[in-house]
Parts: C-alpha cells; structure tokens; sequence
C-alpha cells in the first residue's frame, strides 16, 4: 500500500479520536518473555556505529557504490532484478484511488530497465509502458529458474477507473520474457485479473503468478470486457470471500496465460484473513502471507467495511501443495498463525538460520507499513516456524529514536537459506541492513537515507556481494563499508574494487527534482512505449 503524506495526516487524526474514545491502545505490542515491549513508545535500538567520514544523519556502514536517478523522477517505487538487470517501477502522481493509466502517463512513468552489469555506472536502457506497467507501483515481481526467467508487472491495486480506456481494461497484467538478454524484455501477454491486484508474486519455476485482493481498496469490475476484447474469454470466478482471496495465474505458455483459480483464505475460527502479498518455500508447498484480519465493523478512518485491522495484523502459512502439485480444484490450507499480533500485515519473508545449537531453524520476519503516530510504528519482528502450526516470535527489529515515527515498507534477507542480513525499505528512515545471524539477537549493521522515501523490496546480487535497493530518487547500489563487513567476517574488498560514496558524499546530494523535464526524452510512437535519454535512440518493444 502507498498512501500520501497529507492523507495520513487525516487517517492519524481520525484513528487518534476513535482510539480517544473507544480506550483501545495500538501502540504496544503484546508482551513476549525476553522482547522489548513498547509501554508508551515504540521500541528503540542503537544506531549503528559511525565512520569519521560518515554522516550520521545520512547513513552509517554503507557506501553507495552506483546509482542512476533515472531521468530524474521522483515516483520510483519498486524493485525486481534478473541477472545484472534491475527493474523499477513508478507510482502513479495522484492520490492513492485514483491512479494513472496509459494515456494519462508522464514521460517517465514506467518500468525502468537498467542495466547494472557494471554496478559503479548503472544504465537506464528503457522505461516500459503498457498498460499494467505504467502505474504498477508495488505490482511487479520477476524469477530466474534457470533456464526460464520471467517478468510480470500490473496495475496497482489502488487503482480506480480514470477515464473510457481504463474502465475498459480494467487490471492487466503485463507478462515478459526475459530468458534473452535481461536488457531487452520481451512482451508475450497482457491478461487481466477479476480485480485488480495488489501485489504480484511468482512461483519458485516462474510458472504462476500469484495477486493478492486487497479488501480496503476499490475493485475493478470490467476484468471480463476486458479479455473478450482480446479473444482471452471471462476470467471472473466465484469465491466465497471474493474480496480477500489470493488469485493464481497460469503462465506455464507465457504468450497464452490463462485465469487458474482462487484462494480464499479462511483462518480456523471461520473469519477471513487477506494478504498484502504472499512468499513461498524453494518448492511452493508453503505460502507465507503477511495477514491483515478483517472486519465488517466501522473503521476509524472511515474506510466501508471489510477493513483491514491493523493491531490484528501478523503472518499466516499455508499449504498450497495441492496447486503445486497440478491437483484440480485446489485450496489453501491453513498451517498456523502466531498468537502475538500487531505487526507483519504488509511483507513475510521465509529466512533459516542457524541457532545457538547449531542447528538450523526456519523464520519468517515480517512488518506492519504505516506509521500513525510514534507510538504506532510499523517495524518487522522475527518469528521463529520451526514448528509451523505454532510460529513463536524471536526479536524485532526497531529503528533509533531520532527516526521511530517512519512507517515500514518491504523487507528481504540476503539469502533465504542461509540468513545473515535483513534487508529493510524503511520509507522516511532510508534503507536498513539489520545483521540476523542470531536470529534472537539481531543488531543494526548500517543505513542509508537519501532524502527520498525507500519503498523497495532489496536484493543482494550474489555475484559480486553487492546490495540493490529503489528510492523515490533512483536505483542504488551499495556495499557494507569495511568496518560493516569486518563484522559480519566477511572478505576485505580487493583494492581494485570500488569504494564507493561515503554518507559525507552524499549529504550534499539527497535532493532530487520533483519531475524529469520534457526535453531530453524520446518516445515511440507506437506499441508499448519506452523512454530513453535523447542520446539513445527511441525503440518500440513489441505488445498491446
């Protein structure tokens, strides 16, 4: 979910009357034997130390190794990486509801394709914009399985109808090849969901994509003109809870994807539960959603009911062996849920690590996204699953004092199967490196503000150990400075290595320009639309 800074004024305003007079406290986390609890306040933990070259009121342990602000727009958002290729999505300009569709699209709203082959000088190769594309915002997601690496990106699922074209169209989801080379992504498909959805995830084989229904936001209902316009047939199913559901893809054939099925995901007391977006296992047996309950009462805010709870919020693990393993008519069974809620409603990443034992233990760490008041912060907590049906919540993780009012927004980890470090977009506070390798005890390593808003999910790129994240401002590459690296024991750079930016570098270059001017851009006249820099020739790559 994104939401602007004005509207969450007004939400604070109005969730701090109710809460006024109804005596409910969202603040504090229920309490858990050994965890910080928060009485009055969010939690806090200590920065992480400072080099004499480092500002500390920009970031600490990090150094920016490349960066590209693409054409200079300050609505990028999110991130997916195939190879040496970084993908970034833009969110619309206008308020969340009312997103842009094609037509109205600016020149650099779009998914950027960049090319980070040499990670001191990453390259804008394109700016895609289909239909799905040119707003997609949290919606896109990409895997490399090997031989097979695909694409997806779609309307975000804030969307409302904006004009003839969208009511037409309604939520297309854009489909790319990229097993070729990452740079050039091959359109083979747009296809639309029966509503828009919220978040995208693929399957570990790239064979499915998952889009998670987000009750609290408005729902497309011209899915079904929409494929009949294009020969691809209804797509709409029936579902006992039609609005909270997680509906499923088939792209195994990427030029004809077909509408498979929904999930209705129905907790063990009979009331749903929605997910902002869904993970899985190496071998899709195990989905893991970040849950927000839901309820038919009146929301503070003033949203119509079913409504997100926020202080209800807390990850959930399902069984979905039965569509993994091709069964007809398959359901999501319910696995287990933790007693201790109030946060990890927006992102559950499947994390193992080794314990005190020695022996390796299965987590998921997980977060809230907005921050209401400083004493309704979203922050991530760990949570161990070794025992599945019982997750148990181990730690959290928690910003300095000087930064606790900041929402949370995605969070990742290095390596799912071998856990060291967790990767956190932390909005306002910047980009977060946490260091997980005791689960239990997880300590800040480093952080990075750029004076845009961090929304993106991170990734290391295991090829050359270098971290990958998307701000409001661009797309960044960095590394742990030495010192962060010495304590995590790993490997001193070699001296020919670059050493990047230190934060002192970069205070005097955290502010980007609100819009790219019109100049300096090309644009192809037809076909999905791409946007380059005037010394690029502009190219057409083949779609709707």
């Amino acid at each position: 979910m994104r939401i602007s800074r004005w509207k969450a004024a007004t939400v604070v305003a109005a969730v701090a009357a109710s809460l006024a007079t109804t005596g409910v406290s969202w603040g504090a986390p229920a309490p858990v034997d050994g965890l910080p609890t928060s009485g009055s306040n969010t939690p806090t933990m200590e920065a992480p130390p400072c080099a004499p070259d480092e500002d500390p009121t920009v970031g600490c342990g990090l150094r920016i190794i490349g960066h590209n602000d693409i054409v200079g727009r300050a609505n990028s958002f999110n991130l997916a990486k195939i190879g040496s290729c970084a993908y970034v999505t833009s969110a619309g300009r206008a308020e969340p509801g009312a997103a842009t569709p094609a037509a109205l699209a600016g020149p650099t709203d779009g998914v950027a394709v960049l090319d980070a082959h040499d990670p001191t000088n990453p390259q804008l190769v394109s700016i895609l914009q289909p239909q799905g594309g040119v707003d997609s915002g949290e919606t896109v997601s990409a895997v490399d399985a090997g031989t097979r690496k695909v694409l997806v990106v779609g309307a975000y699922g804030g969307r409302k109808t904006v004009d003839a074209l969208d009511s037409t169209y309604g939520p297309a989801l854009e489909i790319y090849d990229v097993s070729g080379d990452c740079t050039q992504p091959i359109h083979t498909a747009t296809i639309y969901w029966p509503d828009n959805a919220h978040n995208l995830t693929l399957n570990p084989t790239a064979t499915r994509v998952y889009g998670t229904r987000y009750a609290a936001e408005p729902k497309a209902t011209a899915a079904t003109a929409g494929n009949a316009l294009l020969g691809l047939g209804p797509v709409l199913a029936s579902s006992p809870v039609p609005v909270t559901d997680v509906m499923v893809m088939d792209i195994t054939d990427l030029a004809n994807p077909r509408f498979a099925t929904e999930l209705p995901l129905i907790l063990p007391d009979g009331s749903p539960t929605e997910c902002h977006k869904v993970e899985f296992d190496a071998t899709e047996t195990r989905m893991y959603c970040a849950s927000d309950k839901l309820s038919s009462e009146a929301q503070p805010d003033g949203r119509e009911p079913p409504y997100s709870v926020w202080p209800a919020a807390g990850p959930t693990i399902w069984d979905v062996s039965e569509i993994s393993e091709g069964k007809p008519n398959p359901v999501a069974h319910f696995v287990g849920q933790s007693p201790v809620k109030g946060q990890g409603g927006h992102h559950a990443v499947p994390m193992t690590a080794t314990d005190s034992k020695g022996q390796q233990r299965r987590y998921v760490v997980a977060a809230n996204e907005l921050a209401f008041t400083c004493d309704m912060a979203a922050y991530p907590r760990i949570w161990d699953i070794t025992d599945e049906a019982h997750p148990t919540v181990v730690s959290e993780l928690h910003l300095p004092a000087s930064d606790n009012c900041s929402g949370n927004h995605y969070n990742n980890v290095d390596n799912r199967e071998n856990t060291t470090m967790a990767l956190v977009g932390w909005i306002d506070a910047g980009f977060r490196v946490f260091d997980v390798r005791d689960p239990v005890h997880p300590r800040p390593l480093a952080f990075f503000k750029p004076g845009s808003g961090c929304y993106s999910i991170a990734y290391l790129d295991e090829a050359l150990g270098y971290i990958w994240f998307a701000c409001e401002g661009g797309f960044y590459v960095a590394d742990l400075a030495p010192a962060a690296r010495a304590s995590m024991d790993l490997p001193s750079r070699p001296p020919s290595a670059p050493t990047g930016l230190s934060s002192q570098a970069w205070s005097v270059r955290s502010t980007f320009a609100a819009a790219a001017p019109a100049s300096g851009l090309g644009q192809a006249a037809v076909g999905v639309v791409c946007w380059l820099p005037a010394t690029s020739a502009p190219r057409t790559i083949s779609g709707p």
